[in-house]
């Protein structure tokens, strides 16, 4: 299940089986949307208050203008799966998936361009770092790089072969990339460079957010919550109280996160994630 937050009190989640929920409390309470979808919704991205896109394993876009009441089919021109979405600003978005698949939006979602990748490793996540610079993730360790807003892409040496499942940057040269059996990389010169980061965990790392060049946040499939304040170089364990595998954190600052997992699992903090409490999310599913 991904989670987006868009402003301080109003969220989304969403996941299989086409599950998206939401939240107008800072995800105290939850309510069902309905996309009228049954494949998993991989990811979610909200570019302001009413308009928000969805991609689906089955390589389906959806996109709503009315905050998530209803969703509509976009012109995608794709059929592989897609994994990962996001935008730069309202107009512009990248979404990635099977096969090296990349695809590009700069009308709100509503038609999709595709790009060349330069690789056929399946992409798990994608990320802005500016306007013109963007970085995608995926297997077999791959990291790669555009700097003419997706139209072209390199390859960018990850010194592992692990999977690669997401990828935050706080600046144009800062930025932290996780994966499988606790890999946690670390570039300071906008991935031109890559270091390994000791994570102490052995888990698959599934999703990673900074809310500031210190402050940032990894959730794993063994339940883990690591916590840094210096930029990524040290990560420490934080106190929660679950026993589901994990695979979404957002924070909306330093004190206020959620971490989303299997079986509609959401974990609230506001604490910084010394605490964690279990939310009410009244569904019952597995998610991504």
């Amino acid at each position: 299940m991904e989670y987006h937050l868009l402003i301080e009190r109003t969220g989304w989640v969403a996941g299989d089986y086409g599950t998206i929920m939401k939240t107008t409390d800072g995800g105290i309470n939850w309510f069902t949307q309905k996309s009228n979808r049954t494949a998993t919704i991989q990811d979610i991205q909200f570019l302001d208050a009413d308009v928000g896109i969805i991609v689906l394993n089955d390589g389906e876009i959806l996109k709503t203008t009315n905050g998530g009441d209803t969703w509509i089919h976009q012109n995608s021109n794709n059929w592989r799966s897609l994994y990962a979405v996001h935008f730069v600003d309202i107009n512009t978005g990248i979404a990635v998936g099977w096969d090296g698949t990349i695809i590009k939006t700069t009308d709100e979602g509503t038609n999709w361009i595709q790009q060349i990748s330069g690789t056929t490793i399946h992409l798990t996540d994608v990320f802005f770092i500016n306007s013109n610079d963007i970085i995608a993730v995926g297997d077999s360790g791959t990291i790669i790089k555009s700097t003419n807003e997706g139209t072209s892409w390199f390859s960018q040496s990850s010194g592992t072969l692990q999977y690669l499942t997401s990828v935050f940057f706080t600046d144009d040269n800062n930025g932290i990339v996780i994966g499988a059996t606790g890999t946690i990389l670390r570039t300071t010169n906008g991935g031109a460079n890559w270091s390994p980061i000791n994570s102490n965990v052995s888990s698959a790392l599934r999703s990673v957010w900074f809310t500031d060049t210190n402050s940032g946040w990894i959730v794993s499939m063994w339940d883990d919550v690591l916590r840094t304040t210096d930029g990524g170089l040290t990560w420490s364990h934080q106190y929660i109280n679950n026993h589901q595998p994990l695979y979404g954190v957002y924070f909306s600052d330093n004190n206020n996160g959620l971490a989303i997992g299997q079986f509609g699992t959401i974990l609230k903090t506001t604490n910084r994630g010394i605490n964690w409490v279990l939310q009410n999310s009244t569904v019952f599913i597995h998610s991504l």
